[in-house]
């Protein structure tokens, strides 16, 4: 296995550099992309203001702390300073696990870039704050935008690339070194950098080396805080090369022998433009699988077919195009299928009540009881024209009272990015429910209003919009 840091070398920091100084994002299309991930973000922070494990990493670190102009953490009256508060919504954003991530072609999961968000909206929120204290004028929401767009497609970039050369390394490493490589990028640019600047901070990425890996235990959260320590540290080193701090051109120490290291004959080239902030995979359903969610949709599908039929149900088939072995360890589920896990109750659930909404299906009695009598099956199926890989599901359910098979079928989940309309109406309602955890119904609403037209926040700055966010 390769270490990832062997793959960044000085040509690519350069790219970077020049794309997040250059790069033009000029379709309003890209940008409405942005504010979706963006509300989602800001959605999921509400939402973890629902969890006290999550609450008590809150806050300044020496309690008391008061920073002048700080920014300001989601849903709370908070004003830290800005690596503290890029970790505080880095853990709000991530801690439920509802965020968006991105999907190999193959349908597997392989990173959360919406993590980013935290650092690139703190950032901006400080620089703007103490821009007005000085007398200047705040950034602009548009230029938050923009800069969504570029911390998404260099997260993107950067771990397709890492996958390219060594499919075999391990993804909790590259996806926090992808989020630190991402923040510190664009956020050295939000504080005043140039090229120059960009590329000093992305080296001292390098010179900070792995995360460690991280093993889910019970009772243990470091893996659900873990990605704003990662963002978080960006921020420091975007700050300390921003008080002219010297990058370095190679770093050797007894564990790696050589990381950044020079590829002068041999130049890597990456494609930067604003793919990956259209390709996210927004989890509206409760699962990131996207056969999963694309089940649970087409199950929505057959509740008219099957509300008068309900008590005469032998069988529900969930036909799917993944390889089965890979498709049981997505969803969680035992070879054997002794036990229902959370996805197949959804899917379940979405069934006999025709909701799709994760809190509304969770909710739901069909969810809550015991569904083994359901006898759902698992069965794989060849791709074709119908069904893509990795991304289609048909569902069939049989009756054993003479009434005909029911079938329906979803040939692209939701998040796809030719259902756009789609995930706009979808998030609208992910977002409501979301926004009511924290905040009040009214101010909730005034949230989700403002946030619904991608002209009425490119009209506002950075402090104007953060406003709204603080209770």
């Amino acid at each position: 296995m390769m270490n990832p840091l062997n793959l960044v070398t000085h040509s690519l920091f350069k790219q970077i550099a020049q794309y997040v100084t250059q790069y033009e994002i000029k379709s309003n299309d890209t940008l409405a992309y942005a504010l979706l991930r963006l509300r989602d973000a800001v959605g999921c922070a509400a939402e973890g203001m629902s969890y006290p494990e999550c609450i008590k990493h809150l806050g300044p670190i020496v309690p008391g702390t008061w920073v002048p102009h700080g920014a300001r953490v989601i849903g709370t009256q908070l004003e830290l300073d800005p690596i503290k508060a890029t970790f505080d919504n880095a853990v709000l954003m991530s801690w439920s696990r509802h965020n968006d991530c991105l999907v190999s072609e193959d349908g597997n999961l392989f990173a959360s870039p919406s993590i980013c968000i935290s650092s690139v909206l703190s950032v901006s929120d400080f620089v703007s704050r103490q821009h007005i204290a000085g007398g200047y004028p705040s950034l602009s929401m548009k230029e938050l935008l923009v800069s969504i767009v570029k911390v998404y497609e260099i997260f993107g970039a950067f771990l397709t690339y890492v996958e390219t050369k060594d499919s075999g390394s391990n993804q909790n490493t590259n996806n926090y070194l992808a989020a630190k490589i991402a923040s510190v990028a664009v956020c050295t640019h939000i504080l005043g950098g140039g090229e120059i600047e960009i590329i000093d901070a992305l080296s001292q990425v390098c010179a900070d080396g792995l995360s460690i890996d991280l093993v889910n235990e019970e009772g243990a959260y470091r893996h659900l805080w873990g990605s704003g320590d990662s963002v978080s540290r960006a921020i420091r080193l975007a700050l300390i090369t921003m008080t002219g701090e010297s990058g370095y051109s190679k770093i050797n120490n007894e564990r790696h022998e050589s990381r950044c290291p020079s590829d002068e004959n041999q130049p890597v080239q990456i494609n930067l433009q604003d793919h990956f902030i259209k390709n996210a995979f927004t989890k509206f359903h409760g699962s990131a699988v996207p056969a999963i969610t694309s089940a649970i949709e087409a199950a929505s599908l057959l509740n008219i077919d099957i509300v008068t039929n309900k008590d005469a149900i032998e069988s529900v088939t969930v036909e799917f195009t993944t390889n089965k072995d890979d498709f049981l360890q997505q969803a969680n589920l035992t070879a054997s299928n002794e036990s229902f896990s959370e996805e197949l109750k959804l899917i379940v659930a979405a069934l006999f009540t025709g909701e799709v909404s994760y809190q509304q299906l969770k909710s739901t009695q069909f969810f809550n009881a015991s569904l083994s009598n359901a006898n759902v099956k698992l069965e794989p199926t060849e791709p074709n024209e119908n069904l893509i890989n990795g991304l289609s599901a048909r569902v069939r359910v049989e009756f054993n009272n003479g009434e005909e098979p029911k079938t329906a079928q979803v040939r692209l989940p939701i998040s796809d990015v030719s259902r756009f309309d789609e995930q706009q109406e979808l998030l609208i309602g992910k977002f409501s429910q979301q926004a009511q955890m924290r905040y009040p119904k009214k101010h909730a609403e005034q949230i989700s209003h403002l946030m619904e037209n991608l002209d009425n926040v490119t009209n506002m700055t950075v402090n104007e919009f953060m406003d709204f966010l603080v209770i």
